[in-house]
C-alpha cells in the first residue's frame, strides 16, 4: 500500500525545503554526511532502524568511515521479527560496528500501563494547532533507551534517515530546523542528510548501490518498518491487518468503533484538512 503518491511527497518536500534554506540549506546527502563525520569523529553514531532510509545512511556513511558506529533499537518486542533477523544477519556481515539498545520494558507492558498511543503532530501557531505529546511507549522504549545509550557512549551526534515526506510532522520540523540542528532532548546534534529523498529515490539508491533491504517490504508491501502495533500514524490499520491480522482484530475490538473512528480522522483527515 503507498500511502502517498509520488507528486505528494514532492510537495511536502518542496514545503520543507523552502523553510530549511532560511536555516540550514539544502545540501547533498553524502556531504553532510562527510561534514558530520569531520566534526564529530568517533563521537558521531548512526541511527539504525532497519528500515530503507537509515540503511542507505549507515551504507554511505561506511563508504566514508568503515568503522563508524551504529545504533539498533530492538524497542522490546515492537520491532518485527523479519527486521531483527535483518539487522542481526546484516551487520555481522558487512563488519558493522553496532551496538543494539534494549528498553527496560516491553511494548506490552507499556500498552497495560498506558494504553495505545493516539497520532500526534507538531505545533502550528498560525493555524492554532497545539502539539501532540510523545506517547508513552515512543518515550519508554524508544527515545529513553537510546538518550541513555547515546550519553553512556559519550556521543555528542547522529546521522537519521528521516525523511520529509514520511509525515506531515517530520516535514513541518524539517522546514522549521533545516538539514541539521541541535537536539535539546537528546543532547546531541542531529543530521538528516536524505530529509528531502522520495521514496522513490531511496529504493533506487538500494538497488543501483547493492544495498542489503530489509525483506518486511516486500512480505507486506509496506511503505515503512518500524513500531508494527503503532496505532499514531496514517495507514496503521491496513499495516497491522497485513503484518498481524490477528492481533488486527483483538486490537478493533480493544479500542472499539468510537476509538477507530476517531483514529480514522486524526490520522486521515486532519492532517488533509490542515495542510489546506
Amino acid at each position: 500500500m503507498k500511502h502517498r503518491s509520488e507528486a505528494q511527497e514532492l510537495a511536502f518536500i518542496g514545503m520543507a525545503k523552502r523553510g530549511a534554506q532560511r536555516t540550514s540549506g539544502v545540501i547533498p546527502a553524502e556531504e553532510l554526511i562527510a561534514e558530520a563525520i569531520r566534526r564529530h569523529g568517533d563521537k558521531l553514531v548512526v541511527s539504525w532502524s532497519g528500515g530503507r532510509c537509515s540503511t542507505v545512511v549507515l551504507f554511505m556513511a561506511l563508504k566514508i568511515d568503515p568503522n563508524i558506529k551504529a545504533f539498533f533499537n530492538d524497542m522490546g518486542g515492537a520491532e518485527m521479527p523479519e527486521t531483527i533477523r535483518f539487522v542481526r544477519e546484516t551487520a555481522p556481515k558487512y563488519h558493522i560496528n553496532l551496538t543494539i539498545v534494549t528498553p527496560e520494558q516491553t511494548i506490552w507492558e507499556v500498552f497495560r500501563k498506558y494504553g495505545y498511543p493516539k497520532p500526534r503532530r507538531v505545533a502550528d501557531p498560525a493555524r492554532g494547532i497545539k502539539a501532540e505529546r510523545t506517547p508513552k511507549c515512543c518515550d519508554l522504549i524508544k527515545e529513553k533507551p537510546l538518550i541513555k545509550a547515546k550519553r553512556e557512549a559519550g556521543i555528542e551526534a547522529e546521522l537519521t534517515g528521516l525523511r520529509a515526506s514520511e509525515a506531515h510532522v517530520r516535514m513541518m520540523s524539517a522546514a522549521q530546523k533545516g538539514m541539521f540542528y541541535f537536539h535539546k532532548k537528546h543532547r546531541v546534534w542531529r543530521y538528516n542528510p536524505i530529509i528531502f529523498w522520495t521514496t522513490r529515490e531511496t529504493v533506487d539508491f538500494i538497488k543501483n548501490n547493492d544495498i542489503p533491504d530489509n525483506p518486511a517490504y516486500l512480505k507486506y508491501d509496506l511503505d515503512r518498518t518500524g513500531c508494527w502495533p503503532c496505532t499514531a500514524y496514517r495507514g496503521w490499520q491496513e499495516n497491522m491487518a497485513r503484518i498481524n491480522p490477528k492481533f488486527y482484530t483483538y486490537l478493533t475490538k480493544q479500542l472499539g468503533p468510537q476509538r477507530i473512528l476517531e483514529h480514522f480522522y486524526q490520522t486521515r483527515v486532519a492532517p488533509c484538512s490542515e495542510r489546506g
